[in-house]
């Protein structure tokens, strides 16, 4: 009997020790795993905007031939294929500065293409009238405070998944600092409330300067900010955001994506190159006889946009689309200036060569006499952009060249780029006005040779190529 109290008093023992266990997991798991509070962790993410209409670079240089509108959707496209979960976000200032619809349609058309999770509705954006015929009805476009906006294309928030929502914010522009500080607390205040009733966690899709986004951050709203570029518009591409990666920094755990689009910025980096062994990465410092430095305030957080990301076949309908586009402006062009053209003042470099025969000699041989050859040789010949760098007096309403059928006289950069029209210089040789000095040339230059078509351009370097008596 004493052995059999003893084995039951154990068995009880454990048995009541086991429900006791039991219950308290039953208790704790589901509260933990249903608990609305639980902290998800964002997946892996890539941003890009700013294309401010900049569908194709125009590779006059190496420095600057980053971006373009099928890079995006390449890059975009090649990751998605390495990760089993990626989220996309657009920060928007996409469209054409300038109002060119040909160019902000095929930005559209490439956005439309990558279906960004979420897309700020931002200041170039704000500018056009029409939203239903720019934008697609598929375009997640998000800002918090929008009741301006007709449209309903535009939402305040944008659930991206079941844990995460996107919210888009403008800094207020044009208001005293009294009433943008309302404006910045009245918001935050809507924003607190609106994400405890929603149970979600926050994504801020952001434009504005660095006091603006270190408010929202300091905040504590939101699990994620990235920024538009703080650059003004009005500018033109460059480089110098690759020279200087730290430019992208506004402040905190926040960085703004590239100007121009020029690159993605990334959450992380996924490389598809072989990954080195212990035994390399210890045994390169003794090979080389250093260790490798490493700047940990600068990670990798851009892939630039570089041609090897380009395709032809990515966007084919679309680009195609764009090109016919492009040449009916030129074909338009070449119509109003026909109509008003009259004997000119311009009369091209065969003309000067029957007194400037040494001086016509070195310019034939350079490569300005070739300038519209190299615009056709990358089918970029009826680019009115391209073409002014590249022709005779192309925006010369009565003068000047048209096209290549109807004035090849004016094909390349001739004489009459630099000295000017020469009719007035045959019929009065002594003119000074014809007769310009270095430094009036060197404006000339300049002109053209700027970034982001000439970044490494010296003048004092490049003249003794064509310089002539």
């Amino acid at each position: 009997m004493n052995y059999l109290s003893v084995f039951l008093s154990t068995t009880a023992i454990c048995l009541v020790s086991s429900l006791v266990w039991l219950s308290q997991s039953d208790m704790q798991a589901p509260s933990f795993a249903k608990s609305p509070k639980a902290i998800q962790e964002i997946p892996a993410w890539i941003a890009f905007g700013d294309l401010r209409g900049h569908v194709e670079p125009c590779g006059c240089d190496p420095n600057t031939d980053l971006g373009g509108v099928t890079r995006l959707a390449k890059y975009h496209q090649n990751q998605k294929k390495l990760r089993d979960k990626l989220w996309l976000f657009d920060l928007g200032n996409n469209l054409h500065e300038s109002g060119d619809m040909n160019r902000s349609k095929f930005a559209e058309k490439t956005i439309e293409f990558m279906r960004p999770d979420a897309s700020l509705f931002n200041l170039l954006e704000m500018k056009q009238k029409d939203l239903d015929f720019v934008f697609s009805k598929k375009r997640r476009l998000v800002l918090w405070n929008q009741k301006n906006i007709q449209s309903n294309l535009v939402k305040n928030f944008i659930d991206i998944d079941e844990h995460f929502m996107a919210i888009g914010l403008i800094q207020p522009i044009g208001k005293s600092p009294e009433f943008k500080k309302y404006l910045r607390d009245f918001t935050l205040k809507e924003l607190k409330k609106f994400k405890k009733n929603r149970g979600k966690q926050m994504i801020g899709l952001v434009h504005g300067d660095k006091n603006w986004v270190k408010t929202l951050e300091e905040s504590k709203l939101f699990d994620l900010i990235i920024a538009a570029n703080q650059r003004p518009l009005g500018l033109l591409p460059d480089h110098e955001e690759k020279v200087k990666p730290g430019m992208l920094h506004v402040g905190g755990s926040v960085y703004m994506v590239p100007f121009f689009a020029q690159g993605f910025l990334l959450s992380e980096k996924i490389s598809t190159d072989k990954k080195p062994s212990l035994e390399e990465i210890f045994e390169q410092p003794r090979q080389n006889n250093q260790s490798k430095e490493f700047d940990f305030t600068q990670p990798e957080i851009v892939e630039w946009l570089h041609k090897g990301y380009e395709d032809a076949e990515i966007l084919k309908n679309a680009m195609s689309v764009f090109r016919g586009g492009l040449q009916k402006e030129f074909q338009n062009f070449v119509t109003k200036k026909s109509s008003k053209k009259k004997k000119g003042k311009f009369l091209g470099a065969a003309t000067c060569e029957g007194c400037h025969q040494k001086s016509h000699n070195i310019w034939k041989n350079s490569s300005h006499a070739h300038a519209h050859k190299t615009l056709k040789d990358v089918n970029q010949h009826e680019n009115l952009e391209c073409l002014k760098c590249h022709v005779v007096a192309l925006e010369d309403e009565n003068d000047g060249f048209m096209s290549e059928a109807l004035t090849p006289q004016f094909k390349g950069v001739q004489c009459e780029n630099c000295h000017g029209p020469m009719m007035g210089h045959i019929q009065n040789p002594k003119d000074k006005r014809y007769h310009k000095p270095t430094e009036a040339l060197k404006e000339v230059c300049v002109s053209c040779h700027h970034t982001p078509h000439s970044t490494e351009f010296d003048f004092e370097k490049y003249w003794k190529k064509i310089k002539h008596p």
